[in-house]
């Protein structure tokens, strides 16, 4: 039996390396020839392009326009029976913007969502350690004590602006009172000049002269009292400036020290001080208003009271000629 000598083959073996090195230096050259291949055709996009229609052959019929294009581009002009695309797209637009929710809606819709009363953070605080266990005096006094110290602030703050407006009504009570006493005066002298004209016995010996000079002297005295008006009008005006500025120093002030004894938070601090001055401009106008009525009724008055004594000098006047001419013809008899 013959044998068979077998000669083994040799192998060659690759490490996991440099398989893997050539594999992806493959991809990397497929790669670079895909991409080198894409950009040599690049696509040209011409910038004045008509875009394309997606449009059915039913919609559209036999060209780009659709039916309701074409009716209105073939329609007159201003035609109430042909829908107008231009004003579609308005109208279309601004039930879009009612529809939307603005920004200040927003934010209305937010601030009412916030709590009136100021909301305790300690309260959880205290709950943690009382069930901890740990002893809560020492936080239970800080609250006492600012709440106390936070009453007082708000007692002495509504205390200080009462004796403003106490001061300030003190004053202008005083300017109107040395009005008033001073337009007496004027009342009284203006009373002795026209009764020298009520005695037709004394009317008769004057002369128009005489007359004129009276009136002349009444006149004379109106002019005064209106300065004396404008002048309080203008007291009126300095005074509410300086209690406006002294009440915002007020403002000011314990606005910081309500702040500082951190009672509350400071937006509620900042809520309560502009409900109070929001209180005290209303105030403000209302006084402005009260002191322009009360200057126009002076005027007016004033007015009327000299347009009746003009009334009454020419009466007296009339009353003089006609006195003269009785006695001219009792002197003829």
């Amino acid at each position: 039996m013959a044998t068979t000598n077998t000669i083994p083959k040799k192998f060659r073996q690759v490490t996991t390396k440099n398989v893997y090195k050539k594999l992806f230096d493959a991809e990397v050259d497929l790669v670079k020839s895909l991409s080198k291949e894409r950009t040599s055709f690049p696509i040209q996009e011409k910038p004045n392009s008509i875009p394309l229609v997606r449009e059915s052959r039913g919609v559209l019929g036999n060209g780009i326009l659709t039916d309701r294009q074409k009716r209105w581009l073939f329609s007159n002009l201003n035609d109430e029976r042909v829908e107008n695309p231009v004003y579609l797209k308005k109208q279309l637009e601004a039930e879009r913007k009612l529809s939307e929710e603005s920004e200040s809606y927003k934010a209305a819709k937010d601030v009412t969502r916030l709590q009136d009363k100021p909301v305790n953070f300690l309260k959880p605080l205290n709950v943690i350690l009382a069930k901890t266990g740990i002893q809560t005096n020492t936080i239970e006094k800080i609250n006492r004590n600012r709440y106390v110290k936070h009453e007082n602030l708000l007692d002495d703050f509504y205390q200080e602006l009462g004796m403003v407006s106490r001061n300030y009504e003190n004053q202008i009570l005083e300017a109107c009172s040395i009005l008033k006493e001073r337009l007496a005066e004027s009342d009284k002298e203006l009373e002795l000049l026209m009764n020298r004209l009520a005695d037709d016995e004394i009317l008769v010996k004057y002369s128009m002269c005489d007359l004129n000079e009276i009136w002349n002297q009444v006149a004379s005295i109106s002019e005064p009292r209106r300065k004396l008006m404008h002048d309080l009008d203008e007291e009126l005006d300095s005074i509410e400036v300086e209690r406006s500025k002294q009440l915002i120093k007020i403002l000011h002030t314990y606005g910081k020290q309500l702040v500082k004894t951190a009672h509350i938070l400071t937006a509620d601090v900042e809520r309560l001080l502009d409900d109070e001055a929001q209180h005290i401009n209303m105030s403000l106008l209302a006084n402005k208003k009260s002191f322009a009525e009360l200057f126009a009724r002076l005027l007016t008055a004033d007015v009327q009271r000299e347009y009746k004594q003009r009334l009454r000098w020419q009466e007296r006047v009339q009353d003089w000629r006609r006195l003269k001419k009785d006695a001219i013809i009792q002197s003829f008899e």
